[in-house]
């Protein structure tokens, strides 16, 4: 049912044809860019019930604009190790033998056995 709903409003609503069009030219397909015009619509209808308000077309792209000026994601790396090594820190049985194992590893690479 949002299914036609959104493509309704794709033909007959400015706004939600503005934010197909726009997901479009982002690359995404079309099927995609329904999918956002649903979610779109749902988050309209919720707050048009919660605060009893008509919609204002204005403030929702004021709005749409103001989320796109945020900072952008940093994306961390997982394998990157972000706290500084403590030794006194308890460490699990399987930890310790992983980290033992690397240590031996490393040591035989450089030629020291022991």
């Amino acid at each position: 049912m949002p299914f036609k709903i959104a493509q309704t409003a794709i033909n007959c609503n400015p706004l939600i044809k503005e934010v197909y069009k726009n997901n479009l030219q982002k690359g995404k397909s079309g099927l995609s860019a329904i999918g956002v015009v649903m979610h779109k619509i749902l988050g309209i209808v919720y707050r048009m019930l919660k605060t009893n308000n008509a919609l204002n077309p204005d403030i929702d792209r004021g709005n749409t604009e103001h989320a796109t000026l945020k900072k952008p994601k940093v994306v961390k790396l997982k394998s990157r190790r972000f706290q500084e090594f403590d030794s006194l820190a308890p460490v699990s049985k399987k930890q310790n033998k992983k980290f033992n194992e690397h240590l031996n590893f490393k040591f035989t690479l450089i030629g020291i056995t022991g």
